[in-house]
């Protein structure tokens, strides 16, 4: 917490998952998505809470909005999980700076889980893959033949 916590005061945007939030902010293990979420923003007032749940997809809100839910994509398979975490940063960030931000956060937490599934069709632990690849994925919903890999 002490090496994070200056720096998540400062940031625009806070990304988590659930079992680091609960580790370094002394949550209880049995806490919702939800009041987890509303932990983080009331620490962390300025920034965009961004939390990722594992196989239940992601929690995210603006400050002053309600919270916006993402699922995972489905069926991209399970060859490379090293790296998810980070693809799925990658794929919010990209959205974050190449969309109108008046409504960014659902669009970005769609382009993250995207990228995050993705990365678990590659072995190692780097997401090598190319932006229209996770603009096709995003687009049909879910795996195709086009970016199955």
């Amino acid at each position: 917490r002490k090496g994070c916590h200056p720096f998540a005061e400062k940031a625009d945007i806070v990304f988590a998952p659930i079992r680091d939030a609960q580790t370094h902010y002394g949550l209880p293990e049995e806490i919702t998505a939800e009041e987890a979420l509303a932990a983080l923003a009331k620490m962390f007032p300025q920034a965009t809470v961004i939390l990722t749940l594992g196989a239940d997809g992601s929690i995210a809100a603006v400050p002053g909005q309600a919270p916006i839910r993402q699922p995972v994509f489905p069926g991209g398979g399970t060859i490379g999980r090293i790296g998810a975490g980070d693809a799925f940063t990658a794929g919010v960030l990209y959205r974050y700076l190449h969309h109108e931000r008046r409504a960014w956060l659902a669009d970005a937490l769609k382009w993250g889980a995207a990228a995050a599934g993705m990365k678990f069709t590659i072995p190692g632990d780097m997401g090598v893959f190319e932006w229209e690849e996770v603009a096709a994925l995003v687009e049909s919903g879910g795996y195709s033949d086009e970016v199955n890999r």
